[in-house]
């Protein structure tokens, strides 16, 4: 219930009871049991592990005690679940509950659930409001009354150009930050004889990409204001209008500003492969354990597994060291997988699947989609 005046007067649409944590424990469940049926179609556990764990994932199955002593042992929100629901299910299948998933993926993943439960609510309530709306459109057709202002679609426009700077933003971001000497991995377009600063004659500031982070900043900013624009009286309110304008006229200078710089940057972006593979190699084999513990889940269990290499990754060094060591002499990993195996699975290269052909789709539906946006410019007035 919420804190309103009004709240014991309205029926509860349903929205709130979805964020309560039993609700997004079942939802995480829910995902769980999709990915163990999902995986089963494609052959990656078997089909009775899967009906098994989708048979177990619910709520009321497992022990709520266990859990909430879970998350007070280990402070994290997904693992004692994942325990749980491992624990009551058969040894066959609980081997394979949460198989190839990381917290972010159920966690994510559930999230939209409970979103997708809500929308539902929200299309339900917004088609009684529609078909009120219908209603009094009937009733009021012959009223005489001064006009309804609408700015709500310049608004709108408004958000769509937020969301845009949020995306250029995100790119500047990412370039930014490949671009720091710790990393190393791109560098944005630099003219020979740019100054960096005055003092120390050796730096190369992003400047491309600063100006993008400020710009998409500033935009992000102008958006509240287009929305609060919006809310206008039912006649024409010139200081609404004033402030719309200061809203759009900004964010639509800036905005071709921010995206004239995000098209220098990509076409004159600079890449540097090998110290990409140079800083995935830091960690010593550690942003491959996920790797190591399927593979060896696939013959002692995934949980089980889990523990034997969170024992060789907590005893290794923060770089990594000893890592392949503690690997290489620990008899629990050794009983199923050999030197040669172990070195493949720590090969990050090994696991890059079908990128190459998504990057090659998607650059063809970018190329397709910029041909298609040229040709609708070329056809119409300005």
């Amino acid at each position: 219930m919420s804190d309103e005046p009004t709240s014991l007067r309205i029926p509860d649409p349903g929205v709130r009871a979805l964020y309560t944590i039993e609700s997004r424990w079942q939802a995480w469940l829910d995902v769980e049991a999709a990915l163990a049926r999902a995986e089963a179609e494609v052959g990656m556990i078997p089909a009775a592990a899967a009906e098994a764990i989708a048979a177990k994932a619910h709520l009321d199955q497992l022990d709520r005690d266990r859990i909430t002593e879970g998350l007070r042992r280990t402070g994290h929100q997904l693992v004692p679940l994942v325990w749980e629901l491992s624990r009551v299910c058969d040894e066959d299948a609980a081997r394979f509950v949460h198989w190839g998933a990381t917290t972010q993926n159920i966690t994510q993943t559930g999230e939209l659930l409970l979103l997708r439960a809500a929308h539902r609510i929200f299309l339900a309530q917004l088609a009684r409001i529609l078909a009120a709306c219908a209603d009094l459109a009937e009733r009021t057709r012959d009223y005489a009354l001064p006009a309804r202002t609408i700015l709500d679609h310049l608004g709108e426009y408004a958000a769509l150009m937020g969301l845009l700077a949020a995306t250029c933003g995100r790119i500047g971001q990412e370039i930014y930050t490949g671009m720091k000497d710790e990393f190393g991995e791109v560098e944005e377009p630099w003219s020979p004889g740019t100054v960096g600063s005055s003092t120390m004659p050796q730096k190369r500031n992003p400047i491309f990409t600063q100006d993008i982070l400020a710009g998409a900043a500033r935009i992000r900013g102008l958006v509240p204001v287009a929305l609060e624009a919006m809310q206008v009286e039912h006649e024409a309110n010139r200081a609404n209008s004033l402030l719309m304008r200061r809203a759009l006229e900004p964010a639509a200078e800036i905005l071709g500003d921010t995206l004239e710089r995000v098209r220098i940057v990509l076409e004159g972006l600079t890449l540097d492969p090998e110290r990409m593979r140079r800083n995935l190699d830091l960690s010593g084999g550690l942003i491959l354990a996920e790797a190591l513990m399927l593979k060896l889940g696939e013959h002692i269990g995934r949980q089980e597994a889990h523990d034997v290499i969170y024992d060789a990754a907590q005893g290794a060094g923060p770089d990594g060291r000893g890592f392949r060591d503690r690997l290489k002499g620990d008899p629990r990993v050794t009983a199923h997988l050999g030197p040669g195996e172990i070195e493949g699975l720590l090969d990050p290269t090994a696991y890059t699947g079908l990128s190459g052909r998504l990057a090659d789709e998607q650059a063809a539906r970018a190329r397709s989609l910029a041909a298609e946006i040229e040709a609708t410019l070329a056809g119409s007035p300005r």
